[in-house]
């Protein structure tokens, strides 16, 4: 995990909470296009050289944040380098997609968001309070 962060640390990853206008400057910068779709769910495709990140149009808020950066994780580890690949957002368990949900839980929620319940403040939703669990999850299995 330690690695995976270290691959990430130069956008800010652990360091701040980061917002939808870090994805679309770490997008820019890394040449990945970003579209909004009427589509079932989030994805990111890697082929021809090409990558692009698809957010399903209909999310909001921290729930269509956590789904940039789930996304922007795949492309950031280097997930489909290798070929032609898509990776959909919630219809398959694997390890890249543990990669992904990882990373994407960090950017929301912060190292130093963990001493105290402010995030829980800004976002007093159920997938705010699943989210900081599974930060805490992280930080205690893997100390990030």
């Amino acid at each position: 995990m330690n690695l995976i962060l270290r691959t990430v640390e130069k956008y800010g990853f652990n360091n701040k909470q980061l917002t939808e206008a870090d994805f679309h400057r770490i997008c820019e910068t890394e040449g990945i296009r970003v579209v909004e779709m009427d589509v079932h769910t989030s994805f990111y495709l890697a082929a021809a050289g090409l990558r692009m990140i698809v957010i399903r149009r209909q999310l909001r808020g921290a729930a269509k944040l956590y789904a940039q950066f789930h996304e922007l994780a795949h492309a950031l580890l280097g997930h489909g380098r290798h070929g032609t690949a898509a990776f959909y957002h919630g219809l398959v368990s694997s390890h890249e997609e543990f990669e992904a949900d990882a990373l994407a839980t960090i950017a929301l929620v912060p190292r130093g968001a963990l001493a105290s319940n402010d995030f829980l403040d800004e976002i007093p939703t159920r997938f705010g309070k699943r989210l900081f669990r599974e930060r805490q999850r992280l930080a205690f299995l893997y100390g990030v």
